[in-house]
Protein backbone atom coordinates (compact mmCIF):
# COMPACT_ATOMS: atom_id res chain seq x y z
CA UNK A 1 0.00 0.00 0.00
CA UNK A 2 1.08 3.43 -0.92
CA UNK A 3 2.63 6.01 1.95
CA UNK A 4 0.13 8.83 2.23
CA UNK A 5 3.54 10.68 1.49
CA UNK A 6 3.76 9.34 -2.30
CA UNK A 7 0.34 8.84 -2.33
CA UNK A 8 0.18 13.41 -2.34
CA UNK A 9 3.35 13.28 -4.82
CA UNK A 10 1.32 11.26 -7.49
CA UNK A 11 -1.59 13.45 -6.72
CA UNK A 12 0.62 16.59 -7.14
CA UNK A 13 2.26 14.79 -10.42
CA UNK A 14 -1.18 14.21 -11.92
CA UNK A 15 -2.11 17.93 -11.14
CA UNK A 16 1.13 19.11 -12.41
CA UNK A 17 0.68 17.47 -15.59
CA UNK A 18 -2.93 18.64 -16.14
CA UNK A 19 -1.97 22.17 -15.33
CA UNK A 20 1.24 21.51 -18.05
CA UNK A 21 -1.34 20.49 -20.78
CA UNK A 22 -3.60 23.49 -19.94
CA UNK A 23 -1.01 25.58 -20.36
CA UNK A 24 0.18 24.08 -23.56
CA UNK A 25 -3.45 24.37 -25.33
CA UNK A 26 -3.87 27.88 -24.66
CA UNK A 27 -0.21 28.31 -25.73
CA UNK A 28 -1.84 26.73 -29.20
CA UNK A 29 -5.10 28.76 -28.98
CA UNK A 30 -3.10 32.02 -28.46
CA UNK A 31 -0.75 31.03 -31.48
CA UNK A 32 -4.11 30.07 -33.78
CA UNK A 33 -5.84 33.32 -33.08
CA UNK A 34 -2.64 35.40 -33.64
CA UNK A 35 -2.51 33.47 -37.29
CA UNK A 36 -6.47 34.28 -37.73
CA UNK A 37 -6.23 37.48 -36.53
CA UNK A 38 -3.30 38.23 -39.12
CA UNK A 39 -5.26 35.93 -42.04
CA UNK A 40 -8.37 38.21 -41.45
CA UNK A 41 -6.81 41.26 -41.69
CA UNK A 42 -4.80 40.47 -44.62
CA UNK A 43 -8.14 39.21 -46.51
CA UNK A 44 -9.94 42.44 -45.48
CA UNK A 45 -7.04 44.49 -47.22
CA UNK A 46 -7.50 42.58 -49.88
CA UNK A 47 -11.50 42.87 -50.23
CA UNK A 48 -11.32 46.76 -49.57
CA UNK A 49 -8.62 46.72 -52.65
CA UNK A 50 -11.14 44.46 -54.85
CA UNK A 51 -14.24 46.63 -54.02
CA UNK A 52 -11.87 49.67 -55.14
CA UNK A 53 -10.93 48.21 -58.09
CA UNK A 54 -14.92 46.98 -58.86
CA UNK A 55 -15.84 50.78 -57.81
CA UNK A 56 -13.80 52.19 -60.64
CA UNK A 57 -14.59 49.91 -63.38
CA UNK A 58 -18.33 50.31 -62.73
CA UNK A 59 -17.58 54.36 -62.08
CA UNK A 60 -15.59 54.05 -65.98
CA UNK A 61 -18.28 52.01 -67.33
CA UNK A 62 -21.14 54.26 -66.49
CA UNK A 63 -19.29 57.09 -67.99
CA UNK A 64 -18.52 55.06 -71.35
CA UNK A 65 -22.10 54.57 -71.78
CA UNK A 66 -23.34 58.21 -70.97
CA UNK A 67 -20.56 59.70 -72.96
Amino acid sequence: MLSLFSQVNLQTAAQHAELMRKVETLNLLQDSNHLLRDERNRLSGRLQDIEAKVSLYFLFKIRVIVY
